[in-house]
């Protein structure tokens, strides 16, 4: 008997697709507000640009960009 084994009933994990075009603009991008607007169903974008409004001090500013992504 696994004694680590979940016994509760959930969904399974989300996986988001790859986009690998998005992926390369992100990467390449010094912004990515732009990545983000010409790519708004990349969550990578949105992740990014909450984590620069974090590092600026700006938590609402953070949650937003994460809530859109």
């Amino acid at each position: 008997m696994n004694l680590h084994q979940n016994l509760l009933n959930e969904p399974p994990e989300t996986r988001l697709p790859d986009d690998p075009e998005a992926r390369e603009a992100l990467e390449a991008a010094d912004d990515p507000t732009t990545v983000a607007g010409r790519f708004p169903a990349y969550s990578a974008a949105w992740a990014r640009l909450a984590e620069l409004a974090l590092a600026d001090n700006q938590p609402v500013t953070a949650y937003a960009y994460a809530r859109t992504g």
